[in-house]
């Protein structure tokens, strides 16, 4: 091949539309290389930018010359430029709307243990049941988790079939199955419970953490409880043993 006419930025060269970068190793078949040895014969122009066609048994890369014959170049008399791979071309496409709006939706970030509430029928689980996950990516694909119900029975469901308990949710859960335990609702006071005081209310008679004993539940976590000289006061309570557990007004019953 005869001498290619290039242009050079820097260390970039750039032959029919393909840049070639300067490298420093030997060359290979493909490459190009600049002539540096003033030293050359008639048919290689010093500064000439030749095509490496292949590379002899010797070692040595072999260009053709002016002349279109074939001949071989020494080890230090030129530099060597390799192929500047390009970026692909991207490709595209048409993407409709609920392809679009399915591949953008946010997915649940699960983990093995986290709890999640049904929100679409799914595999015999009606909306609103709660399910803990045990394999949050069936299939490696980000769609379907693995989950099992309080009753035992476990099935897949769609990520866009549940969503993700947040920690005061789950708080309320633990809350209400605590309370489900003794047959009523989240403080569900009764006469005779023993509370512990959190509030005092302004009462002198009290002190926060006394034990104490629900007089008057009015639905709320602030019922009237009785004081040592044996009236009332309201307080902000919890419980701690429901009257049902008593043992001393069993004995007493007794």
């Amino acid at each position: 091949m005869a001498k290619l006419n290039v242009v050079i930025p820097a260390v970039e060269v750039e032959v029919n539309g393909q840049k070639y970068r300067k490298v420093e190793r030997e060359a290979k078949t493909g490459d190009i290389v600049k002539i540096t040895d003033f030293i050359v014969p008639d048919f290689i122009e010093d500064g000439g930018f030749y095509e490496v066609v292949r590379i002899d048994s010797c070692g040595y890369p072999q260009i053709f010359d002016e002349d279109g014959d074939e001949c071989y170049l020494c080890k230090d008399a030129y530099e060597v430029y390799e192929k500047v791979a390009e970026p692909a071309t991207p490709q595209y496409r048409k993407v409709m709307k609920e392809e679009y709006e399915e591949a953008t939706k946010p997915k649940p970030n699960v983990s093995v243990g986290d709890k999640v509430r049904i929100i679409r029928y799914q595999c015999n689980w009606t909306e609103g049941t709660i399910v803990t996950i045990t394999e949050p990516d069936v299939g490696g694909v980000g769609k379907t988790a693995r989950a099992v119900s309080e009753d035992g029975r476990i099935f897949l469901t769609d990520y866009d079939s549940f969503e993700l308990l947040s920690a005061e949710e789950l708080a309320q859960i633990a809350e209400e199955a605590k309370w489900a335990k003794i047959g009523r609702k989240v403080n569900e006071f009764k006469r005779g419970d023993l509370v512990r005081v959190l509030r005092t209310m302004g009462a002198s008679s009290l002190r926060k953490g006394q034990i104490v004993e629900v007089a008057v539940p009015d639905g709320t976590t602030e019922p009237e409880v009785f004081v040592g000289n044996g009236g009332t006061r309201y307080a902000g309570v919890e419980l701690i043993i429901p009257v049902e557990q008593r043992f001393d007004l069993q004995k007493e019953a007794a």
